[in-house]
């Protein structure tokens, strides 16, 4: 059995703290807007402040722990984990000393920007500089923390692992820092394409900012009055949350000239298919609640949900049970893998789905019959499976978790809370107006770790879990 020393604690803790330190940096981006918007100097010393803790924490572990050895796959794993759950922490601390903010709350805010949910504990009227750092933490955590301190502060093989562990196994380009960078240029055109696409609909720039960074790193976090406000901006954001959805390395394909690459990936496809089956089932009670703008309504729901882009114009409670559960269906789905959405993924489902086909098949022929196990040109093969249902089960059991978490600690039905959970872990953001600073502590915790399971995608947690439970001191 394998046993991990206190030296590989000290790995983990400078991995993290090489992280921390860059994206402590990032803190510093809502001071010029502070300042242009006259929010005062507590407004920069709040900022500043949490920057100079975060690069203090991450310049002390980094130089305790320099020479402790070579990064490998369970140190990644790990770091990632850690990563995720301790820079919300700096991230929260704007709230904490610009606000005053309580620290959970800040903390589940932190985290819900981070993880690109888009559930608050806060609200929308908040100065502008804290409007546009919550923007700012969902775009980040769109393409990844992980992701953003790859940038030519880490070698190839520990960039790798850190990728890997993040859930970003695609590679655009054959060199992985020339992949995150890639990511990064496409990341950066699209949130232009969309405030372009915004301030087309007569929305002022710094809402169109906010509003596309939002849209694209399919977070959502946006007052229904601005949706509502601006003729054909739902129309704008379903195309940006879309967008966001869809793999970074169909994008690439496209922008490398395959202009067939979207109508060709299987979880395109497959998003929109099940996008539009959303429509057509929810369509009648829509426009029974709605009257006109049902249809919109229905199609704006849909792909908020499936997309896991979580914008919310309207109420979902009075529309009933069943469009509650196709839209919480949706969310737990989600998007593409090596995109901003969250979920169990599209890839995942139509593994799922396909060897279902195949098991059948294979009672239904002769026992020496071969056929293959493809898709889209990659083989299929039996560790593929297993692992696709272990995440789906583990997924399910996260999910059964929290729900039963939140039903006995509010006054929510089981449809609520499974409804609220399944937004939090698919990181949509869409709610039922259960989340709020109202909450018990045990469920805005429950939530926060939904938030991030659904972000990781499990296995790093259990990876982390297990690396925690067999630390041994070095004889």
């Amino acid at each position: 059995m394998l046993n991990f020393t206190i030296n590989d604690v000290k790995i983990v803790l400078r991995d993290i703290g090489e992280v921390i330190e860059l994206f402590s940096l990032v803190l510093l981006i809502p001071v010029p807007l502070a300042l242009y918007y006259g929010e005062g100097i507590s407004a920069v010393e709040a900022y500043v402040t949490a920057s100079v803790l975060g690069i203090l924490t991450g310049l002390l572990l980094k130089r305790l722990f320099k020479n402790s050895g070579e990064s490998r796959t369970v140190h990644a794993f790990t770091a990632t984990t850690a990563v995720w759950i301790l820079c919300p922490f700096i991230g929260a601390l704007p709230y904490m000393f610009y606000l005053g903010s309580g620290p959970l709350d800040a903390y589940f805010e932190s985290v819900s920007s981070m993880t690109t949910t888009g559930l608050t504990m806060l609200g929308f009227e908040l100065p502008k500089s804290l409007i546009f750092w919550r923007s700012v933490e969902a775009w980040i955590g769109g393409a990844g923390i992980i992701v953003l301190a790859l940038i030519g502060i880490f070698g190839f093989t520990k960039s790798a692992r850190l990728s890997e562990a993040e859930g970003r196994e695609e590679r655009l380009r054959p060199n992985i820092i020339k992949s995150v960078r890639m990511v990064w240029l496409i990341y950066a055109f699209l949130t232009l394409l969309g405030v372009t696409l915004l301030l087309g609909t007569g929305m002022p720039v710094f809402k169109a900012v906010n509003m596309s960074m939002q849209g694209i790193s399919t977070t959502g976090l946006a007052p229904a009055e601005d949706i509502l406000l601006y003729p054909g901006s739902k129309l704008c954001l379903m195309f940006i949350t879309l967008m966001g959805s869809f793999s970074f390395l169909v994008h690439y394909k496209y922008m490398k000239g395959r202009l067939g690459a979207y109508l060709r990936d299987v979880q395109v496809k497959l998003i929109l298919i099940l996008a539009l089956l959303a429509i057509i089932l929810t369509i009648p009670q829509f426009t029974k609640m709605h009257g006109k703008t049902g249809l919109e309504d229905a199609a704006f729901s849909a792909v908020n949900a499936i997309t896991n882009g979580g914008f919310q114009a309207f109420d979902y409670a009075p529309l009933g049970s069943f469009v509650v559960i196709i839209t919480a269906v949706l969310m737990i789905i989600g998007g593409s893998t090596g995109s901003t959405s969250g979920g169990i993924k599209a890839l995942r489902l139509w593994i799922f789905l396909k060897s279902a086909y195949w098991k059948t098949k294979e009672f239904i022929l002769p026992s020496k019959a071969y056929f293959p196990r493809k898709i889209e040109g990659h083989n299929i093969n039996d560790e593929d499976m297993n692992v696709t249902f272990l995440l789906i089960i583990l997924y399910l059991v996260f999910l059964l978790f929290g729900s039963l978490t939140l039903v006995s600690t509010m006054p929510v039905n089981g449809e609520q809370a499974f409804f609220e959970v399944a937004s939090a872990q698919g990181n949509a953001g869409l709610t039922m107006g259960i989340t709020g600073p109202t909450m018990p502590p045990a469920a805005k915790v429950m939530l926060c770790l939904n938030m991030i399971v659904g972000r990781l995608e499990i296995i790093p947690l259990l990876i982390a879990g297990g690396f925690l439970l067999k630390i041994r001191r070095r004889d």
